[in-house]
């Protein structure tokens, strides 16, 4: 048996450059979502109610192929309210390792801004996602959310009274 490599013979070996096809198969298969963190005048925030079990989250979702974070949270948010938002400065970068047949996930939440009045009671919730919507508190939430999302709708919170952006990993 020959054992001897020889740079460009199809073997990888020191030296070699690895194949784009190769390497590209190699990466984790993240799969992406956004979402924004919307305020009312009163500064409570808004999420839409899952009508398919997920409970309460911010409008958003996942990405379609190609598409970049930003416009992923503009297009969910128009699908989900009916109203076009710009998304802001990014608050929280949302890391979900896979785990029980899940992929890997990243998110990013970005700072939403501030709904008025007349906005907010115009909100246009496709019944096939959502079944209610509702603004409330920080403190609030904390009795309508799991304890691992209220945790983290703190976090968006703390970072976009701060200016900061959160880097946040959910190990379930």
């Amino acid at each position: 048996m020959n054992t001897d490599h020889q740079q460009g013979d199809g073997v990888a070996g020191p030296g070699d450059a690895i194949p784009p096809q190769l390497f590209h198969a190699a990466l984790p298969n993240w799969k992406a979502w956004a979402a924004l963190h919307v305020r009312d005048e009163a500064g409570r925030i808004l999420l839409l109610h899952s009508a398919t079990g997920w409970g309460w989250q911010h409008p958003g979702g996942h990405a379609d192929q190609g598409e970049l974070p930003h416009e992923t949270a503009e297009r969910e948010v128009l699908e989900e309210t009916g109203h076009k938002l710009s998304p802001g400065p990014p608050l929280a970068l949302v890391i979900s390792p896979p785990r029980n047949g899940v992929p890997a996930r990243f998110g990013v939440v970005f700072d939403g801004g501030v709904l008025t009045q007349d906005q907010a009671e115009q909100i246009r919730i496709d019944p096939g996602e959502h079944d209610e919507f509702h603004f409330a508190t920080v403190d609030d939430w904390a009795h309508l959310l799991p304890p691992d999302a209220h945790v983290r709708l703190q976090a968006y919170e703390a970072a976009r009274c701060s200016g900061t952006t959160a880097y946040l990993t959910d190990l379930g």
